[in-house]
């Protein structure tokens, strides 16, 4: 026979943060974030979204509201722009919970529709073969060109971070660079 489990205890939310409203929380999480770009991306969508929900904002919104605020956000985006709306929506939303600030975390009920079918052909189409890559690289004008590009595709760096590179960031190291 199984122990019975009470039905009515009372819930605890632990909070461990300070901040007492979305826009202090909004705050912490950006300042959570890693890239000065994804921190801008960010929080331009929470921005968003905070100003679609009712009067409460996070800590009283529902699930429902939480699903009419991504409506109102992505409404005519592409679904590609729209994915990224939820997913951003999502992680504040988890973030807004594991700290304690709201009682629930109404992204984990979203799902995102997944693209699997078709990212493959689609990613398959934009992605570069290993020959194409070595007849770019030998195709640059300048020695400047040719290492950018080296060290772009060797590193696998965003187009951001390689525009931030300087001279000083790159290495000679025996026929090749290093960052």
């Amino acid at each position: 026979m199984s122990p019975k489990v009470p039905v009515n205890l009372p819930i605890t939310l632990v909070r461990a943060t300070r901040v007492e409203t979305d826009e202090a929380l909004l705050k912490s999480w950006v300042r959570a974030l890693n890239s000065a770009h994804s921190q801008r991306n960010f929080e331009v969508t929470a921005r968003r979204f905070l100003a679609e929900l009712p009067d409460g904002g996070l800590r009283a919104a529902t699930v429902e509201d939480v699903r009419d605020g991504l409506a109102g956000i992505s409404a005519g985006l592409s679904e590609a722009s729209a994915r990224q709306y939820v997913l951003r929506v999502k992680s504040l939303l988890g973030y807004a919970h594991a700290l304690g600030y709201s009682p629930l975390n109404a992204g984990a009920t979203i799902k995102i529709r997944s693209d699997a079918g078709s990212r493959g052909a689609h990613l398959a189409k934009r992605i570069m073969s290993e020959v194409e890559v070595s007849l770019l690289i030998r195709a640059a004008r300048s020695k400047r060109d040719r290492v950018l590009l080296e060290v772009s595709y060797a590193g696998g760096l965003r187009v951001s971070e390689t525009v931030a590179l300087t001279w000083a960031d790159v290495l000679p190291r025996d026929n090749r660079v290093q960052l």
